[in-house]
């Protein structure tokens, strides 16, 4: 799997990821959108219709900064900005 959330559709994102819309659901008379993955409902959604494809999408519950609203999206319409690091000890 790519490690990038950019152009890939089926990357899987993680509870804490910090997340922007892509610029296709951007509605014009606003910026764009940034907040934490809240949660992840597995393999919940199929956003491309290719007849040949079986793949299913992640849904995604993603806390927006901007008005602290909970809203679920597909992962393919969503893009990672940072993923928190593991604390090492």
């Amino acid at each position: 799997m790519d490690n990038t959330s950019d152009g890939n559709s089926w990357f899987k994102f993680k509870v804490g990821d910090m997340v922007q819309e892509k610029y296709m659901i951007i509605p014009p008379d606003r910026t764009c959108w940034t907040g934490i993955v809240v949660y992840i409902t597995r393999d919940h959604y199929r956003f491309v219709y290719d007849v040949d494809d079986k793949t299913l999408e992640d849904m995604v519950g993603i806390c927006w900064m901007q008005t602290g609203e909970v809203e679920e999206l597909p992962g393919t319409v969503i893009k990672l900005l940072h993923r928190p690091e593991k604390n090492k000890k």
